[in-house]
């Protein structure tokens, strides 16, 4: 942010951000005898938010600037794996959320002037792996790799970007510029 530059009376900037992660997972793995059982989870989750203002530029009166960005992220995973022979169960997840605000302001005159973006961004991925075997002690036909295998990819990535730039650019008068994103991303597997 940088304030007022010029006359400026009446001048408000305000910037927010908000980043909320939430990661649950859980992995199970039984075997009996001489079996082998896996259980694997793993996420990946990267926010990032950049907010620029610079205010009113020029004579500018009743100035007011505001910027808001919301990302929520959630991962839920759970893999079960139980053998008597060989089983593998795997969740990977991964989740980027980007967003890049930037704002000008009023350039002369401009006198009830309003810039406002809001930026939001929610992502919810819930993963559920089972994966199991009751061989019959290695007289199968199969090989070992082949008894039970389950498996889930997600990959998720949200970017927003928001550039405003005074419409006014002389002598205006109740000048208002809005701008709104809203991103909402929703995964369920199960293998």
């Amino acid at each position: 942010q940088q304030g007022c530059r010029t006359y400026c009376y009446g001048t408000s900037q305000s910037q927010q951000s908000v980043q909320s992660s939430e990661t649950s997972q859980s992995a199970t793995a039984v075997s009996e005898g001489d079996s082998t059982a896996e259980a694997r989870n793993e996420a990946t989750t990267i926010q990032f938010v950049w907010q620029m203002q610079i205010g009113c530029v020029a004579f500018c009166f009743q100035t007011s600037q505001s910027q808001d960005a919301a990302q929520d992220a959630r991962t839920t995973q759970e893999a079960d794996a139980q053998s008597a022979l060989m089983s593998w169960a795997d969740n990977l997840a991964q989740t980027i959320q980007y967003v890049f605000q930037t704002q000008r302001g009023c350039e002369r005159e401009c006198h009830g002037v309003s810039q406002s973006q809001t930026a939001s961004q929610q992502l919810s991925t819930s993963q559920t792996s089972t994966a199991t075997s009751n061989g019959d002690g290695g007289w199968s036909m199969l090989p070992d790799w082949l008894i039970a295998f389950a498996q889930n990819i997600g990959a998720t990535i949200q970017t927003s970007y928001q550039y405003q730039e005074a419409l006014c650019l002389e002598h205006c008068t109740g000048d208002v510029q809005v701008q709104e994103a809203s991103q909402r991303a929703g995964t369920d597997q199960r293998a």
